[in-house]
């Protein structure tokens, strides 16, 4: 809750930022800001149908009953996440496409897929042009960044765990360049939640270092939960693969 809280807040500062440089007349960031929107609109809303349902099932028989009411927030979350192997891995059902909330997810992997192309490519024909906060990652595909080699000490590093998922998403976005061509209906999603993945990461940085200002032992049990956040098990997965 802390990293969502600190996350929305983030956002809420850039988006003042960009309401100043509209004012001005600037619309340059219109496009990060679109594809941030995008991504963290999926990350929202699949994690909080992943979680009703976890919420559910630890329930027992009582997840299914009427006056649990997690079956009602179930119901009525679904259709903001119509990812169809999600819904049909957990029911065998699909979402008439009549009931689904605007912003299917799947469209919204297209934008934050086509927005992170076009940052990659712009980055190459102008090296020396400043990243948004939403493609910052994109910045170690540059000849002076080595690739990172990690260990069983790297994941005991909350920024080295920061710095693996940015790399992720930036090797995940040449890759994906590389291979547009190629027929793959789960390009644009892995790619999305990467780039996703990144974003988050970084925020939660940010936030590891806004501790300073706390006692010596609520900082340290803060920055553990942090660092459990940055190393939850979908990201590991992504990275080690």
């Amino acid at each position: 809750m802390s990293v969502a809280h600190d996350t929305k807040s983030s956002k809420t500062t850039l988006f003042t930022t960009f309401r100043d440089q509209c004012d001005r007349g600037d619309f340059t960031g219109i496009a990060e800001v679109h594809a941030l929107l995008c991504g963290l609109k999926i990350l929202a809303t699949t994690t909080a149908v992943k979680d009703l349902e976890t919420a559910r099932r630890a329930l027992g028989g009582h997840g299914y009953s009427a006056f649990a009411g997690i079956g009602r927030l179930y119901a009525d979350y679904l259709p903001a996440a119509t990812y169809v192997t999600f819904i049909s891995h957990n029911f065998n059902t699909m979402i008439p496409s009549h009931i689904r909330y605007e912003g299917d997810n799947f469209v919204l992997d297209g934008q934050v897929a086509r927005a992170a192309v076009k940052s990659y490519q712009s980055s190459l024909l102008a090296p020396a042009q400043p990243f948004g906060i939403y493609s910052s990652y994109i910045r170690l595909l540059n000849d002076k960044y080595p690739t990172p080699i990690s260990d069983a000490r790297t994941w005991q590093n909350p920024l080295a765990v920061i710095h693996l998922l940015e790399w992720r998403a930036a090797l995940m976005l040449k890759s994906h360049v590389q291979t547009m061509d190629e027929p793959d209906a789960n390009a644009n999603q892995r790619l999305s939640k990467a780039v996703t993945d990144a974003y988050v990461a970084v925020q939660i940085g940010e936030m590891l270092d806004e501790l300073s200002i706390l006692p010596e032992r609520e900082r340290g049990v803060i920055g553990k939960l942090y660092h459990l956040v940055s190393c939850q098990l979908p990201w590991l997965i992504g990275v080690i693969q």
